[in-house]
């Protein structure tokens, strides 16, 4: 077994999971049953539950535990069905993140080794396309180099990893600007926390109002910086920046301090957006593609 955990049971039923050098997990018997990963529980490719939660009788609990090497192994009672959860499944439930954290930041800097894969790759091993959105991810962006210089070739790209949208808007080659929303954010957590605050507070509207008759509008608004909650002392983790000042529709219903709070905010989240520092401007070439994320 993994000599790194450990099992322990309570009184209540619920199951402890023990590694050393990491507080104990605590797991409820009905928890773990409902989620139960055999096949005849939970579907292989969709991951989809096979057994109705509500059959699950109130009062089921282990009848007997058992660590091994590959995680742990459960009897239920009343049904003896068997459960076998694995080590890395019961880590990963300390979180209710399924955020990566593995992100890196980037500044002007990332001009000299800016991420990249080449389309030979890509196209030819799904290994490639993991390695291409592993970089997007991590980064926020990747070029893809060696792509056919043809409408087709870049289709064949795109629908690699995505499906793709017809959009109102059209474009004309230029220099793209590049910017990393998540630097900038903990830049501003740093040097103005109430201004973060504000930003990670205060919800407006986007609209997108391309062609003549189009006008599209999120149902909600949300705040230019979301995060999970804090927990223990810790700063809050930044999961999304949503920040298009040329689509930003009016904060009609806000209270005036709360639109003066958000325009005080926004104004040194612009002025670090753009300090020089900050920018990576790159020209695109035949050939190459960007794919973008938290830009």
């Amino acid at each position: 077994m993994d000599s790194s955990y450990q099992h322990r049971r309570n009184d209540d039923g619920s199951i402890i999971i023990v590694r050393k050098g990491c507080d104990d997990l605590t797991l409820s018997s009905f928890y773990l049953r409902d989620h139960c990963p055999c096949p005849a529980c939970r579907d292989p490719v969709t991951q989809q539950r096979l057994v109705d939660t509500f059959t699950i009788p109130d009062d089921v609990h282990a009848k007997d535990v058992e660590d091994q090497k590959n995680g742990l192994r459960i009897v239920w009672s009343p049904d003896n069905h068997e459960s076998l959860y694995k080590w890395d499944w019961l880590e990963a439930q300390r979180s209710s993140s399924h955020f990566p954290y593995d992100l890196k930041y980037f500044d002007t800097s990332i001009s000299k080794h800016p991420p990249m894969v080449t389309f030979e790759k890509t196209m030819s091993s799904d290994s490639g396309v993991k390695d291409w959105v592993d970089l997007i991810r991590i980064w926020g962006f990747c070029f893809v180099d060696g792509c056919p210089v043809t409408s087709a070739g870049t289709q064949a790209l795109i629908e690699r990893i995505a499906f793709i949208r017809t959009t109102h808007y059209d474009g004309e080659g230029g220099a793209s600007l590049l910017v990393d929303g998540f630097r900038a954010a903990e830049i501003l957590r740093d040097e103005s926390p109430d201004d973060f605050d504000a930003l990670c507070q205060i919800k407006i509207r986007g609209h997108s109002s391309g062609n003549e008759g189009i006008a599209i509008m999120p149902e909600r608004a949300f705040p230019v910086i979301l995060t999970e909650e804090a927990k223990a002392g810790n700063p809050a983790k930044i999961i999304q920046i949503r920040w298009n000042n040329d689509d930003r529709a009016s904060m009609a219903g806000l209270p005036v301090k709360e639109v003066d709070r958000f325009y005080h905010a926004a104004r040194k989240w612009v002025e670090i957006l753009r300090r020089p520092e900050s920018e990576y401007w790159v020209q695109l070439r035949p050939g190459r593609t960007l794919s973008k994320w938290r830009l």
